[in-house]
């Protein structure tokens, strides 16, 4: 009875994964630059209706901060 050691190693390129996540947060902070700097009150809601995103001008007509005003439908 001798001791056996073994090793087992992957690699996993995840270069594309990291080049989408890394253009789709682009995407979202122009959304979120070109959606602040918008004279209209802008709002988004997931798919049950819940507020996401609500851009400055929404939040400075109105006073709720999106934090206040997450989950309202």
């Amino acid at each position: 009875d001798s001791p056996h050691s073994a090793c087992i190693a992957f690699v996993l390129d995840i270069s594309e994964e990291k080049k989408a996540l890394a253009s789709l947060q682009e995407s979202e902070e122009r959304f979120r630059f070109m959606a602040d700097a918008a004279p209209a009150m802008i709002w988004m809601s997931d798919q049950a209706g819940q507020i996401v995103y609500l851009n400055k001008t929404w939040t400075d007509f109105t006073g709720v901060a999106l934090a206040d005003a997450k989950g309202f439908d």
